[in-house]
């Protein structure tokens, strides 16, 4: 009998001892902005690998890139990080010295990763190509890294191609 009638007035005091006029619903939205930023703020650097492959065509002076070639490219493939995913990009190029191209992944849950390129190159193995993460959504809003890609490309007229490619690099998020 002692712990029931110890445990009510516990629970009477309890009951008591709070008011609505203790709580202060801006300091407590303050301090739940205050641990998600936090949370947020501890992305995790991983390695990524992936390969893929797809179609590109050419076309010449669009309204993407006016008096550019543009490659839209699209294709698909399997990494880490994003399963199995499919990928769309507009490069636009002056096929000398000048290359700009941004895209996205979209990962089997419908998550998806932008990038940016920010180098293009050939070298004695051929083509390569470095892109910057620039977020996304779910899991990948405010996502960071870089990849560095080996393109191999087969042409099968003067404005259609085929490509696969392997690439590595880091992720945070």
């Amino acid at each position: 009998m002692r712990v029931t009638i110890f445990s009510l007035l516990f629970f009477a005091g309890l009951l008591l001892g709070c008011s609505s006029d203790d709580l202060d619903p801006v300091m407590e939205s303050t301090q739940l902005q205050s641990e998600v930023v936090a949370k947020s703020s501890r992305k995790v650097h991983r390695p990524i690998k992936l390969t893929g492959e797809g179609a590109f065509s050419i076309t010449l002076n669009t309204s993407a890139c006016p008096g550019l070639a543009q490659l839209t490219i699209d294709g698909g493939g399997q990494a880490t990080h994003l399963g199995n995913f499919e990928v769309s990009l507009i490069w636009c190029t002056d096929r000398v010295s000048y290359n700009s191209a941004t895209g996205t992944m979209v990962a089997a849950n419908g998550d998806e990763l932008r990038f940016n390129l920010i180098e293009y190159g050939m070298d004695a193995e051929g083509e390569w190509a470095t892109y910057e993460f620039d977020g996304g959504t779910g899991r990948f809003d405010g996502a960071s890294g870089e990849l560095h890609e080996r393109i191999y490309s087969t042409f099968i007229d003067e404005f259609n191609a085929v490509y696969t490619n392997t690439a590595t690099g880091w992720i945070s998020y």
